[in-house]
């Protein structure tokens, strides 16, 4: 029971993150959303700064989970570009959630509050650690780890949470849809070359 109460209070920290913003929410205001007393809460977190610490890497937690599903559920029969494109598909989609939306709001925000920064850099170092295994056990077809292959994933990272930042922009859908297209070619031209290099090393 004390882990599920755990669990709710630091689901409810990230829906105060959401609908309320990191600035503006109370222990208090989680409190009320977890259903629990006040008490409960210190129980389970002596001080915001300790709360604020745990949420954030339940965050990660979620984040890399709802990757990891909606990269899963690609179609296995698809390969080349078609399997690329839908790969991109569901990052699009992830990078467009509630979840990854407010983690980007976060580093914004911890640009001017150093405790926020210090708690983020550490959680995103485990992140990392998880997200790399994930990502060698998702994309099979490039072998393991490979420097093309994180290539492959920074491009395709920066390129598409750059986008997802953009929400006030000009006929936004139609040059969206136009770096997808791109990002395709590019992530296509990457793995050719991975394969080609590979070869020549036998």
């Amino acid at each position: 029971k004390s882990a599920m109460t755990r669990a709710s209070i630091l689901d409810a920290t990230i829906e105060c993150f959401i609908e309320l913003g990191y600035n503006n929410f109370t222990t208090s205001d989680v409190a009320d959303v977890a259903e629990i007393s006040r008490g409960a809460m210190r129980h389970h977190f002596l001080s915001k700064k300790d709360l604020i610490q745990a949420a954030v890497k339940h965050l990660h937690k979620k984040l890399l989970e709802d990757f990891t599903l909606v990269v899963s559920t690609v179609p296995q029969d698809l390969a080349g570009k078609d399997l690329i494109r839908e790969r991109l598909n569901a990052y699009w989609q992830h990078a467009n959630s509630d979840l990854f939306r407010v983690y980007q709001e976060l580093c914004m925000v911890a640009r001017t509050t150093p405790e926020l920064k210090e708690i983020l850099e550490q959680s995103v170092k485990d992140f990392e650690y998880f997200a790399t295994k994930s990502i060698i056990s998702l994309f099979k077809e490039w072998g393991g780890y490979s420097d093309s292959l994180f290539l492959a994933v920074d491009t395709t990272k920066f390129l598409i949470e750059g986008m997802a930042l953009g929400q006030i922009v000009s006929n936004r859908d139609a040059r969206i849809q136009r770096q997808l297209d791109y990002i395709v070619d590019r992530i296509d031209q990457i793995f050719k070359e991975d394969i080609v290099q590979a070869k020549s090393d036998c």
